[in-house]
């Protein structure tokens, strides 16, 4: 129906069903991306992560589809705006805003980290806010399963730590 955003290395677009009732977002990436930048096995794995949560406050996925061009990962469509965005129409957050948001987020990653999960690429930008102010945690492409360390350096750099980068 229209785009949603775009990404590095691919786009996200609002979808509907038959009925035009429900819609979805529909994640597009181009299999060029995929062998350019070998990622196969992040694709995978986001899919993966994706279809093993169920979480109120977590992206929920549907479907993956693939065509000779692309890949597809079909999820929820969380009608609001990025936590970025909210956090500059709201201006200044006030103490119990502040408090909510940190609750809400805890409770997500007690829960990812309970299933040894781990995102990695945490930014007000991988966060939606629901037209009913709840946050949502989007985008896995940089989230994983661990045992133990990883070693990898991954996110965006303007939200990691000094000693990271």
């Amino acid at each position: 129906m229209k785009t949603l955003g775009s990404g590095s290395f691919g786009d996200v677009y609002l979808a509907c069903g038959n009925s035009r009732e429900h819609l979805f977002a529909l994640k597009s990436i181009s299999k060029n991306k995929v062998v350019q930048y070998q990622l196969f096995e992040s694709i995978n794995l986001e899919r993966e992560l994706l279809l093993s949560m169920n979480h109120d406050m977590i992206l929920s996925i549907y479907n993956t589809y693939k065509t000779d061009k692309y890949v597809f990962l079909l999820t929820e469509y969380v009608r609001g705006m990025d936590l970025f965005d909210a956090i500059r129409e709201m201006d200044i957050l006030n103490n119990e805003q502040a408090q909510f948001y940190t609750v809400c987020l805890m409770d997500i990653f007690e829960y990812l980290h309970d299933r040894m999960i781990i995102y990695r690429d945490l930014k007000p930008e991988n966060i939606m806010v629901d037209h009913e102010g709840y946050p949502k945690l989007i985008d896995f492409g940089t989230a994983k399963f661990i045992n133990g360390r990883t070693f990898t350096i991954v996110g965006t750099p303007h939200y990691m730590a000094p000693d990271v980068i």
